[in-house]
């Protein structure tokens, strides 16, 4: 929403040519837009001779256009598998997806942190307790009899995860699939 109001302050201070004959109130808009925004992400900002702003979000792999006097873009988080499966920014997640990376400042980039660094592993503990429960159970649950006196049998089925990986980085759409037991 923050960018989407920047890029309409940058269509209104595009009708003038130099910043002299910009609102004040515009500027101070524009200003205080790009001050919330530097909040989640951090910026490279380039003001333009009339006032208007080209607005980039730094990352560790690159600095991507956020809002410009053409148009603005969407950000997103999405998983990134050649750098062992994290979750970092992107930037025109709809058009033309661009991978930033964790950005090292901002809300964003805490909330990122954390998915990557606590979350995940978190995921990862619970599905091998989970796994191991289920096979204990199945376990027990084979040496006797069932609930309609049959012999063995699985109580708890977990189903198969599979894993889509690129190999390589090549571009004529191998990829390898690996089933996770």
């Amino acid at each position: 929403k923050l960018a989407e109001s920047l890029f309409k302050v940058n269509q209104e201070l595009n009708r003038n040519n130099s910043i002299k004959l910009q609102s004040p109130s515009m500027l101070d808009q524009r200003d205080s837009l790009l001050s919330q925004l530097a909040q989640y992400v951090d910026l490279n900002v380039r003001e333009n001779e009339n006032g208007t702003v080209i607005v980039g979000i730094s990352g560790p792999a690159s600095s991507s256009i956020l809002v410009d006097t053409v148009r603005q873009r969407q950000i997103g988080v999405q998983s990134h598998s050649l750098n062992g499966n994290i979750q970092g920014l992107v930037v025109d997640t709809y058009s033309n997806p661009t991978f930033i990376g964790v950005p090292k400042e901002g809300v964003i980039a805490g909330l990122i942190q954390l998915d990557n660094e606590v979350t995940q592993r978190l995921t990862d503990e619970l599905n091998i307790f989970a796994k191991t429960f289920v096979d204990t159970i199945n376990s027990h649950h084979r040496q006797g009899l069932d609930l309609t006196n049959s012999l063995g049998g699985d109580m708890f089925q977990i189903a198969p995860t599979y894993v889509v990986k690129n190999l390589g980085g090549v571009t004529d759409n191998s990829f390898v699939i690996t089933g996770i037991p």
